[in-house]
Order: C-alpha cells, then structure tokens, then sequence
C-alpha cells in the first residue's frame, strides 16, 4: 500500500485573510501535507438572491467576505513556489478555471456540487492544455452518473482521481459509507482512474478505514481553530488534529505493509528467545 496523498482543504476558515492561510500553510509543510486546496467563485453569481441569512446576515454578503481576492492567490502562490508546496483551487464558474489556468496547478478540482456541469467540464478542457488530472467529488451521485463522469474524462486523455465523499456536514460516523471505496475502485479503478475520500466527519476514525480501503488521495477540511461562527467547521480538523491524523494514516501505511514473512520471522524470534528467558 501507497501512501495516500493527503490534501488540506482550506475552504473558508481562513476567513478571507492572507496571513491566515500563510500561517496555516506553515503548519500544513511542517506537517506533510502533499497540496493545499482552496475555492474560487464569484459568489455574486454563484448564489440566488434569495433573502437567505446566516447569523442574521444576508448569506451572500457574509460568503463574500469569506473569498480571497487575485491579489491574495498570487502571494499564495508564492509562498507555495518559495517552499515547495503545491497548491490547486476547486472553481464552480468559467472566469475561474481561467484564472487558475495561469498557475498551471498540479490538478484541476470539480466539486460534487457541479459534477454533472457540463459547461463547466467544458471549461476545464479548454484550459487544460497539459492534460493535467482531474480531480471530481462524486457526493450524491448514483453508479450511471459515475459512469458518465469516468467515460467524458477518460476519452478526452485526462487522468481522474474519483473522491467518495458524503455531503453531510459534519456526516455521522455511521454515514461515511467507507465501503464504497471498494465498490468504485473493482467498478472503475484503473492506470487513468484513481479512487480517493473526502471527509467531512468529526475526527477522522473513517478516513483511517479509508486508508485501510486503499484510497490513494485524502482530503480534509483544516482550519486554526474552531474558535469561530462559520458553517460546515465542525467538519474540519485543526492543525493539531491533522497532524495526529498524518502520523495514524502513516501508522496505517506501515502496518498494512509488513508481509506475513516479516510478522512470522518476528514471531520466531520472540517465541525462541522465551525459551532461553
């Protein structure tokens, strides 16, 4: 078994402040992380005017306030370049794509929500000149409209990395469904097609069955603290909670692949040295 790639998913506990997300990225190099992710969106376009609240707000306005401006993404990036760390960007409209297209990021990013947007696969294939792997949450979607994500990236020459995620913030740890991981990976698991997990539980017991499973990318939401009034932050783990979990996932790796010959080799000398004590 491979180590997975582990991903720290941003999202919007950085509270749309730079100097969060270069703290945080500070502890992710420190801690292993293999990319950082983030979000792009005009969330003006993005969400209907509907009059709905958070906290007493009108929720557009609040989600604004959240997003990272162009100026922020370029120190981001960086940041990224100057310490080796790479960084990629799920984006839920066209302008975005675009503009992420001028990093060249190691992957491009669909997120569950949008993964029956054609439009926006279309997208992605006019700025993906490089073939770079695509990366789509399949939350909510049942085997045909897999199957139909798998057959439109596979025959445009793209690798794909397949998360099972369940959307549910936080989901019950009885809700995981970690078994699926099995199912997509003997159904479309291949040399083009990876299978990964997104989890939004509270702790990470399932993302260690995942590993346990095979999963070849981790993602999970990482925040500072969870001293704050955001939506979906108990789904999040802090820095030192993802740390513990990158030393378990290690853990994991190492026992999963030790051979019956090294366990009985063990056992051996544990039994022969008895006799002599």
């Amino acid at each position: 078994m491979k180590r997975p790639e582990i991903v720290a998913e941003f999202t919007i506990n950085h509270l749309g402040m730079v100097k969060i997300v270069l703290a945080t990225l500070e502890r992710c190099k420190a801690i292993g992380v293999d990319y950082a992710k983030f979000k792009i969106k005009d969330v003006h376009k993005y969400y209907k005017k509907d009059g709905k609240k958070f906290n007493g707000y009108d929720f557009i306005d609040y989600r604004a306030s959240l997003e990272l401006s162009p100026d922020d993404f370029e120190v981001i990036n960086e940041w990224c370049v100057n310490n080796d760390m790479k960084w990629y960007a799920t984006s839920h409209d066209a302008e975005g794509v675009q503009y992420l297209s001028k990093f060249d990021p190691p992957y491009y990013k669909i997120a569950s929500m949008d993964a029956l947007n054609d439009r926006l696969f279309d997208d992605v294939l006019k700025v993906n000149v490089n073939k770079k792997p695509l990366i789509v949450s399949i939350g909510g979607l049942d085997d045909k409209q897999t199957e139909k994500i798998v057959e439109r990236v596979t025959q445009n020459d793209m690798d794909l990395m397949l998360l099972h995620t369940v959307s549910i913030y936080p989901t019950p740890t009885d809700r995981c469904n970690i078994g699926a991981i099995a199912r997509l990976r003997k159904n479309y698991g291949s040399d083009r097609v990876r299978i990964g997990y997104s989890g939004h539980e509270i702790g990470y017991v399932p993302t260690l069955l995942a590993v346990q499973a095979s999963a070849e990318m981790i993602e999970r939401h990482i925040t500072l603290t969870r001293e704050m009034n955001l939506h979906h932050l108990k789904a999040a783990l802090t820095t030192d909670e993802f740390e513990h979990m990158v030393e378990d996932i290690d853990r994991v790796v190492g026992i999963t692949n030790v051979s019956d010959e090294d366990y009985f080799e063990e056992e051996h000398r544990f039994l022969t040295d008895r006799e002599y004590n």
